[in-house]
């Protein structure tokens, strides 16, 4: 067996773990995004798709966040985040506007 791949010198491995925490950590400010959006939006069409958007990233974080390999830091971070878009996501949903 030749010896581990690497690209720019780094393990592979590791650069693939580095983007899947990078693909989280900026789902996460998608979502939080779009809820911004949603918000912002006077256009029941554009808040309901925001919205949705926002909750497939929350979908997305929550299947993924177990098999990423975060650091604490990391790890409180993108927590932080999915407190907001959860709490976010189940104002809105009390809060439907026509």
């Amino acid at each position: 067996m030749g010896p581990h791949p690497t690209l720019m010198g780094r393990p592979l491995d590791q650069q693939i773990q580095q983007a899947r925490v990078n693909f989280l950590l900026n789902d996460a400010d998608v979502a939080l995004t779009m809820l911004d959006i949603a918000d912002g939006t006077q256009i029941p069409e554009n808040r309901s798709r925001a919205r949705s958007v926002a909750a497939q990233a929350y979908s997305t974080i929550t299947r993924f966040m177990p098999r990423s390999q975060l650091t604490s830091e990391q790890h409180a971070i993108l927590n932080e985040k999915l407190s907001m878009i959860r709490m976010r996501l189940h104002i809105h949903a009390g809060s439907q506007k026509p």
